[in-house]
């Protein structure tokens, strides 16, 4: 069916915006139990990663994950196309949390483990959800990024990842956790699959350590300075251990994992045939 039928037209009279950022507005009801996003960009992408993300949080909801339940993509009297979302009061990121209150850092790590250790012991249904492993591994072979030889690496390693069946978020970052009270909620699972959760660990290695400024500035709201104390945390809490020797090996890990998965990606990273050198020697480096 054409999606642009399906669109349904929203009035926004009666709605009352309370988020006006550089890339997206979002508005309340007036009963407060629903919001609606809308990003800037209304190109047929955008709409289409909308319904992407629509049909993710169902089935997400389906399988017991956390998230906001999620209503119909809609279009107003300006054109703008936005997806409608369960409005949670009082919310905010993990991100936002922890970039409020810098000396406590630890403590929204914590909480951002927790949920995350929930979230990767949730069983998912392969008959609705991608493979992870099935995903990186059409991106380093058909991407002509990479060397023969470094694709050869990349797959070799991958082969040490076991093959698992539990949920991973595919933007796994602490923007992607919200917060109020003593609930947490996920969201952004557009590119939400199942597989071995070292799948994600590396994604938020991605962040913490290789994204450039401009985005990671987006996520953490906070100075690169913390990044180290971030992730650290993190994986502290994650693994639930204060063993050096064991964190030390569990980066490393994570930067191994991090090196392949950064070619699902390149959504975060406009790519062009000069980062084609840097992804390279990420490899290189890595493996």
């Amino acid at each position: 069916m054409d999606k642009e039928l399906e669109l349904k037209r929203i009035d926004l009279s009666t709605w009352t915006c309370f988020s006006d950022r550089v890339n997206s507005k979002s508005y309340v009801s007036a009963d407060k139990k629903w919001m609606v996003k809308f990003n800037s960009d209304t190109s047929l992408t955008d709409e289409m990663s909308m319904y992407r993300e629509q049909e993710m949080a169902r089935k997400a909801l389906r399988i017991g994950v956390k998230t906001p339940i999620v209503g119909d993509v809609v279009i107003d009297d300006e054109g703008r196309k936005g997806l409608i979302f369960e409005y949670i009061e009082n919310k905010k990121s993990i991100s936002r949390l922890f970039s409020e209150d810098l000396d406590n850092i630890d403590k929204y790590m914590k909480k951002f483990a927790e949920a995350s250790k929930e979230f990767h012991s949730t069983v998912c249904d392969t008959e609705d959800f991608d493979s992870m492993h099935d995903r990186v591994v059409t991106q380093v072979t058909t991407r002509d990024i990479l060397f023969e030889s470094q694709k050869t690496k990349a797959l070799k390693f991958l082969e040490t990842i076991e093959q698992q069946k539990f949920c991973v978020h595919g933007d796994f970052q602490t923007g992607n956790v919200i917060v109020s009270g003593d609930k947490s909620y996920w969201i952004d699972l557009n590119f939400m699959g199942y597989g071995n959760p070292e799948f994600d660990i590396g994604i938020f290695y991605t962040f913490c350590h290789i994204f450039p400024k401009q985005y990671t500035d987006t996520v953490f709201h906070c100075d690169r300075k913390y990044l180290p104390i971030i992730w650290n945390s993190f994986i502290r809490h994650y693994y639930d251990t204060e063993n050096e020797k064991l964190i030390t090996e569990k980066t490393e890990r994570a930067r191994k994992v991090s090196s392949i998965c950064l070619y699902t990606n390149l959504q975060f990273v406009k790519f062009d045939e000069t980062k084609a050198p840097v992804m390279r020697q990420l490899i290189d480096d890595a493996l």
